[in-house]
């Protein structure tokens, strides 16, 4: 189980684009890990994942809403 389990540190607010489609944000580290070599294959696979997580399959192509979006607290120094 440890071999299949890997932990990432980041920054949220650094790493998620508000302007990526969530689909996209999925597909660019598929692409990043080459886990489907094929576009097809791994747009099915991220619909596949959406739905695994309780999302729907609309979301793959649909822009992160205002909710997804990571917020900022107002007395943050972070524009």
């Amino acid at each position: 189980m440890r071999r299949a389990v890997q932990m990432v540190f980041q920054d949220p607010f650094a790493s998620l684009n508000p302007r990526m489609r969530v689909g996209e944000i999925i597909e660019e580290g598929m692409i990043s890990l080459g886990v489907e070599t094929r576009a097809q294959a791994r747009q099915h696979k991220v619909v596949e994942l959406l739905e695994r997580v309780g999302l729907s399959a609309t979301m793959r192509t649909s822009p992160m809403s205002p909710v997804a979006r990571p917020c900022v607290p107002p007395h943050s120094s972070i524009e």
